[in-house]
């Protein structure tokens, strides 16, 4: 799979919504990403397998069904009880996902962050 996200922004315009949005022309800016990333780095947890393998197992499934290669994607958890999740560009071909905890939970995960497996 190439390192770039054209067959993911194909399938997203093949099932678009009417009422999204899409843009085309972009200008990313590229302290704007540092600081995205900064601030997602601060408040939520980055998804690894060697952090989270379920979570991590689960993220390359859906990566893969989006044609979304794993390098091209920073994927953080945020710790909260409500069902949210959400992606955005990080420059011109990288994304962020952040999924709450609770959408962690919903999926059956029994990856407690933090918490010993003993």
């Amino acid at each position: 799979m190439p390192l770039d996200l054209h067959a993911a922004r194909s399938l997203a315009n093949r099932i678009r919504v009417s009422g999204d949005i899409c843009r085309n022309h972009l200008d990313f800016q590229k302290g704007d990403s540092a600081a995205q990333l900064e601030r997602l780095a601060l408040n939520c947890l980055e998804v690894s397998a060697a952090l989270t393998p379920t979570i991590e197992a689960t993220l390359r499934s859906a990566l893969n069904a989006l044609h979304v290669p794993r390098e091209l994607a920073r994927v953080f958890v945020h710790g909260t009880p409500v069902l949210q999740a959400s992606c955005s560009a990080i420059g011109s071909n990288e994304i962020a996902v952040v999924v709450s905890s609770e959408v962690v939970e919903l999926f059956g995960s029994d990856e407690r962050i933090g918490e010993s497996k003993t």
